[in-house]
């Protein structure tokens, strides 16, 4: 597990940092929101982490990243994936 996301409660999930992820983070810290980032792309997960956020990397869609980020003490999840099939698919199951 990620080291600072064992310690969350009540927090949002966010799938994705791409575009519309990165804006979603920034108004969840602008908001004093804690979160957690799930993104697959390296890049991005440097990105993130070089943003200071916390991240789990992995692809959303697989059951254990989720509850790696603490998906089943979380609060909300938001998706913002480019895959529509994948946001359903990550809304259904979590």
């Amino acid at each position: 597990m990620t080291r600072g996301v064992e310690r969350l409660n009540n927090h949002v999930v966010l799938c994705g940092y791409g575009r519309n992820g990165q804006v979603l983070a920034q108004e969840l810290a602008r908001e004093k929101l804690e979160f957690v980032v799930v993104e697959s792309e390296r890049d991005r997960v440097k990105e993130a982490k070089e943003s200071h956020l916390l991240v789990v990397a992995g692809n959303a869609t697989e059951e254990d990243v989720l509850v790696a980020a603490g998906v089943k003490r979380a609060s909300a999840v938001i998706t913002s994936l480019p895959n529509d099939a994948a946001n359903v698919f990550i809304t259904l199951t979590s």
